[in-house]
C-alpha cells in the first residue's frame, strides 16, 4: 500500500509521546525555576519567564495528549 496517503489522524501525534514531551517540559519548568530562586534577582526575571513559559507549554502539552487521547477512542 505505497500509494495511500496516510490520513491527518496518522501524522498527529500520540498520546504518550505527548505525555512524555509534557513531561520533559515539566521538569525543565520546575529546574529553571529552582535556578531563578537560587540566582540573584538580576537574572531572575528572565528565568522566571522562561520557567513560567515552560509550564505553560507543558499545560498545553497535557490538553493534546487528553485530545489525542479522546481520538485513539
Amino acid at each position: 500500500m505505497h500509494g495511500m496517503a496516510k490520513s491527518s489522524s496518522d501524522r498527529l501525534p500520540k498520546q504518550s509521546t505527548l505525555t512524555g514531551l509534557a513531561a520533559c517540559l515539566f521538569i525543565g519548568g520546575v529546574l529553571v525555576l529552582f535556578l531563578a530562586l537560587y540566582h540573584d534577582a538580576d537574572r531572575g526575571g528572565a528565568l522566571l519567564w522562561t520557567a513560567g513559559l515552560l509550564l505553560v507549554a507543558t499545560v498545553a502539552c497535557w490538553i493534546a495528549s487528553a485530545k489525542a487521547g479522546e481520538r485513539a477512542g
